[in-house]
């Protein structure tokens, strides 16, 4: 039965891999002279069923959330491992209570709701007004301890640090017993801890308050960073070299993250493309599951940014081929 199970569900992402957006329509995205003729491009893809004639931002959004549902409605049912790939979901989860908790301080934000999530926010929001059987015993909790923790401290960013924290964990737990996975997870982990660090400093936040466990970067290897050239020195024999040594660098000439982020998502990548080598298993699965967010992601970024006249060209990561 489990081999029938991952085998079906491994013939089932073959044949998604092929809707996958490649780097050939990605390139003509880019490239489009216009927005106009970008949304043609997309129109050829999935995404194409849910934009309007004339797509305006809103349009855009509406449709890599439809495209996004319906991958996770795939998933609901062919997954081999939900436990897993559930995990996915989870982050919108986090993100909605993230939203619902902080309009309870600061007024009604729902309109930054995502309808997408394990739980979903209807759930959310009536677990927050009292039926915490309406979620998980494990989202009841969380959201439990992040409402006492505003109670304690009257600071909204330390709830989002925590709620950050407790995925993290969760992910760790989910990912422990496929080591594929539990190494790209600390191999994310690591990267955006080294990303946050620098953040931290700018915006004179404790570090500690962001600090993501997980990964094999510790604090104390944190707390002894004192050189611009630290992470570099430090780092020089990971994978991950590359990214933190060209980014980095970046990073103290200009200011700014994004060159480090583009780096952070390609290497991620290309990493997750060895997933389709598992088989029969999970990794595949999440292979591709981790492919449609970026994809989802970066055709909003494409087409968002050609509205607003924005050059994409040196932004755009790799994709899953």
């Amino acid at each position: 039965m489990t081999d029938t199970k991952y085998g079906y569900a491994f013939g089932r992402v073959r044949a998604l891999e092929v809707g996958l957006i490649d780097s050939a329509q990605v390139k003509r995205m880019v490239d489009a002279r216009t927005a106009e003729d970008a949304f043609k491009i997309v129109a050829e893809t999935a995404y194409g069923a849910h934009l309007a004639e004339t797509p305006s931002i809103p349009d855009v959004e509406k449709a890599v959330l439809e495209e996004l549902k319906k991958t996770y409605e795939i998933m609901r049912k062919m997954s081999p491992e939900r436990k897993v790939t559930d995990l996915f979901e989870v982050k919108y989860d986090i993100h909605n209570a993230k939203v619902l908790l902080k309009s309870e301080v600061a007024g009604d934000l729902s309109h930054l709701l995502i309808s997408l999530g394990r739980e979903g926010p209807d759930k959310i929001r009536a677990a927050l007004k009292g039926d915490l059987k309406a979620v998980t015993p494990e989202m009841a909790a969380l959201l439990v301890k992040a409402r006492s923790l505003y109670a304690e401290t009257k600071d909204f960013q330390k709830v989002e640090f925590f709620l950050d924290r407790e995925y993290t964990r969760l992910l760790k737990e989910g990912f422990e017993k496929y080591p594929f996975l539990k190494k790209f997870l600390e191999f994310k982990v690591d990267l955006e801890n080294i990303r946050n660090f620098f953040r931290a400093q700018k915006a004179k936040i404790d570090f500690e308050d962001v600090f993501l466990p997980g990964g094999n970067l510790t604090l104390k290897f944190f707390k002894e960073a004192r050189e611009p050239d630290y992470f570099t020195e430090k780092t020089r024999n990971a994978p991950f070299a590359s990214v933190v040594s060209e980014g980095v660098a970046h990073y103290h000439e200009t200011g700014s993250l994004k060159l480090y982020e583009k780096l952070t998502g390609d290497f991620l990548m290309e990493y997750m493309k060895k997933a389709k080598y598992y088989a029969p298993s999970v990794e595949p699965v999440v292979g591709y599951l981790y492919a449609k967010e970026r994809e989802a992601s970066l055709v909003r970024q494409i087409l968002i940014s050609k509205l607003k006249g924005i050059n994409v060209t040196d932004r755009v990561s790799e994709v899953y081929e």
